[in-house]
């Protein structure tokens, strides 16, 4: 009995100290003219012209984990309106909740005054950004950055003055407190090295507003909803992870991609396999979340979605025709948050 409470008591220190991850992206695709609709993200409301688009190469901070894996992401916006994609993540609503990434600015022109291009929003139907990486420019190649916790309360910016062109780390933390309007939204912001814990003092912090019951997104935007809008901005985001504590976050690994073959935490299959003219996809999801089903050809490339959405906890059942696909072997591919499976499927004449 001593032995099973003391390990239980282990356990529980452990998963205090590491967390939990929740989201990881390192744009291991593309290059593409747009994200929407790319590995997961989904583009909010309105539909403008000026697209987040990934292109190569990805940034390079050494010692991150993030660095120099796949493309990165770019925020730029010529004409003054763009795009909010999100991903919706676990609702976290204790704790806190920590978002690392790489960011460089390549251009940063008058008419970017202030703005930002990640951030957080919680998950209760609302639009209410929050945690903020602001950029508030001083000169075409200088520039301070900051946070704050609710949009109509004051911007809070560091002291550092910072340089266009040069890649550095970032890290957004939303810290829920016990009591009302006393919850802490915060920036630690770094040009070198990568602390193996999370340093006593960030670089800013914001407790002015409201709290938020709960976080559940993961926000990039290039100006929709933003006043002033960040006009003209050439911003790089790479190396996303999302985390309930600094190493979750901050030294968090990229997640692997697991087979429908092997043991997995989402079971997934389909019968008949092989088939003819139609098959049916089921799967069980642990709980309720965003689910991306889509189907991969030979080669690996997208070629069909059969769902995108939320779904309950439970088994789900999805309808697979042929609609004037070729013969072949398909990976039928299943992205639950934060966790991905497959199962390859087979098609027949």
């Amino acid at each position: 009995m001593k032995k099973s409470l003391l390990l239980s008591l282990l356990i529980a220190m452990c998963t205090a100290a590491f967390g939990q991850n929740l989201f990881t992206e390192d744009f291991e695709f593309g290059p593409l003219d747009s994200l929407e609709k790319t590995h997961g993200w989904i583009r909010y409301s309105s539909n403008l012209p000026n697209n987040i688009s990934v292109v190569s190469p990805g940034l390079v901070y050494p010692g991150y984990v993030g660095s120099g894996r796949g493309n990165t992401s770019l925020i730029t916006n010529p004409g003054g309106n763009g795009d909010v994609l999100y991903q919706q993540i676990k609702v976290v609503d204790s704790g806190s909740l920590y978002m690392s990434f790489m960011y460089s600015i390549d251009s940063l022109p008058s008419t970017s005054p202030v703005g930002y291009g990640i951030c957080f929003n919680p998950g209760d139907g609302s639009t209410n950004f929050n945690t903020q990486l602001y950029i508030k420019r001083l000169s075409d190649s200088r520039y301070l950055v900051g946070t704050r916790k609710q949009g109509a309360f004051a911007l809070r910016y560091g002291k550092d003055t910072l340089s266009t062109g040069q890649t550095y780390l970032a890290v957004l933390k939303y810290q829920f407190v016990e009591g009302d309007a006393n919850d802490t939204s915060s920036l630690h912001h770094f040009s070198y090295g990568v602390p193996a814990i999370e340093p006593p003092m960030p670089l800013v912090s914001s407790y002015d507003g409201p709290d938020f019951t709960n976080l559940a997104f993961v926000i990039l935007t290039n100006n929709y909803a933003q006043t002033p809008l960040f006009d003209g901005v050439k911003l790089r985001i790479d190396g996303i992870r999302v985390g309930t504590s600094w190493q979750s976050s901050v030294w968090a690994m990229p997640t692997s991609v697991s087979s429908g073959n092997q043991d997995s935490r989402i079971p997934l299959s389909n019968a008949p396999n092989p088939f003819h003219n139609q098959t049916t996809i089921q799967y069980e999801l642990p709980a309720g979340g965003w689910v991306l089903v889509e189907l991969l050809n030979a080669a690996g490339q997208p070629c069909g979605e059969l769902h995108r959405g939320f779904q309950e906890a439970g088994v789900h059942h999805l309808l697979w025709e042929r609609t004037g696909l070729p013969s072949g072997q398909y990976t039928c591919r299943l992205r639950f948050n934060n966790e991905e499976t497959s199962h390859r499927v087979l098609l027949l004449d």
